[in-house]
């Protein structure tokens, strides 16, 4: 495991008595993205890509280098990646600017997020097209064999997670995208729940757009990622327009600027990108390999323990082998918000309750009213572990 002197770095947890348990929410902050973010604001505050003056040069060059270091952590071009507000925004993008081949089909799964089904459904609606969500397996994996019947000549793009908020099961991504892209499709990965865990290589998967959120990987809220392929962004119209995005406007056309930044009007979130880029250095310096394997462990004792309390019930899967550091659960008859606000008053454990945007996923698994998610991140510790098994034991021998 880790070293818990890693939890040093987290301000929050030396100022509060928390078990912080709801990384797939959001993640802490470490002080090192902290002084980025203020660095930022305390000694350059500039724009970049416009004013010829030193701070807005020095704004300029740490956006781009910011860039280079975000492509370099998931094995992108840097040329490929584009800043957004977050993984629901870099998906809205791909969902209004790709224009399919009138009647193309849309295929998705079962368990991934509103903010994949929304946007992809309404693309299919516009251009007529069918709408598919593909049934796994109950407990939330997932195999090829699922989706060779589902991606055919007819399909125009997959859009499919690569790890899920749910069940925290991953989906054969790689098979997918080969199938996909035998069939003529594009292929978009959902990896806002991945990449902040273990390695995602977007040169290997070979898929065309890839979305995650900075918050979910220590970064700071407000700054998403959209990565595209040289083919991907080719064929993908701008959803902003704007300053920033053009080389010359006259009054009769305008020319726009080559490479991502022709999709980034306006202003962007530079105190942002610059908290995102300490947040790549901060995971990239403890190793992604060993966040993993130490989600991995805390995970293998957890979920039995869990499981074996009479009441509690886990959704999804119950091999550690076939899921991440996400668990969902419920207890007896206690409702998930009333369970987890018990949780939080008794013993300190910050969770979620509900369904977490993944409302057909978790019919799907026969958990549609919701369920209590411990979601664990590299500063959790086994000790965190058993304060959670032993009050879900409390609360369970309440009712």
């Amino acid at each position: 495991m880790l070293d818990k002197k890693v939890r040093e770095d987290f301000p929050l947890l030396s100022k509060q008595r928390i078990v912080y348990m709801d990384n797939a929410c959001t993640t802490l902050k470490p002080k090192q993205v902290i002084a980025a973010v203020n660095d930022y604001y305390e000694n350059y505050s500039g724009c970049a890509g416009r004013s010829a003056h030193r701070i807005a040069r020095k704004t300029d060059a740490m956006v781009e280098e910011n860039r280079k270091k975000v492509a370099s952590f998931v094995n992108a071009n840097p040329a490929g990646i584009m800043w957004t507000r977050n993984a629901t925004e870099a998906l809205n993008w791909i969902a209004g600017g790709v224009k399919l081949e009138k009647g193309k089909d849309v295929v998705t799964s079962m368990m991934e997020h509103h903010s994949v089904i929304l946007p992809f459904r309404r693309m299919a609606e516009k251009n007529g097209s069918r709408f598919s969500m593909v049934e796994v397996n109950r407990d939330g994996t997932s195999e090829i064999g699922h989706f060779t019947n589902a991606i055919g000549k007819n399909t125009g793009l997959v859009v499919i997670h690569d790890t899920n908020n749910s069940a925290s099961t991953s989906a054969p991504i790689r098979e997918i995208t080969k199938l996909a892209h035998e069939n003529g499709a594009l292929v978009v990965i959902d990896a806002a729940q991945s990449v902040p865990h273990r390695r995602f290589d977007f040169k290997a998967v070979g898929c065309d757009f890839a979305v995650f959120s900075g918050h979910k990987m220590c970064g700071p809220t407000g700054i998403g990622v959209l990565v595209a392929s040289e083919k991907g962004l080719a064929g993908m119209q701008r959803q902003n327009v704007g300053g920033g995005t053009v080389e010359a406007v006259s009054a009769e056309s305008h020319v726009w600027l080559q490479g991502p930044q022709s999709y980034e009007a306006g202003i962007q979130d530079y105190a942002g990108i610059a908290g995102l880029g300490a947040a790549a250095d901060y995971l990239k310096r403890i190793g992604i390999e060993k966040i993993e394997t130490h989600e991995h462990e805390l995970m293998q004792k957890l979920l039995p323990e869990l499981a074996s309390i009479v009441g509690v019930k886990v959704v999804g899967t119950t091999d550690t082998k076939k899921r991440g550091g996400i668990v969902a659960f419920n207890i007896g008859m206690t409702p998930p918000q009333e369970a987890a606000v018990m949780l939080d008053e008794m013993s300190g454990i910050a969770t979620r309750a509900g369904t977490y945007c993944a409302q057909p996923a978790m019919e799907f698994m026969g958990a549609g009213k919701g369920a209590i998610r411990a979601s664990l991140y590299l500063y959790n510790t086994a000790e965190e572990v058993q304060t959670l098994v032993e009050t879900v034991k409390k609360v369970a021998s309440l009712h």
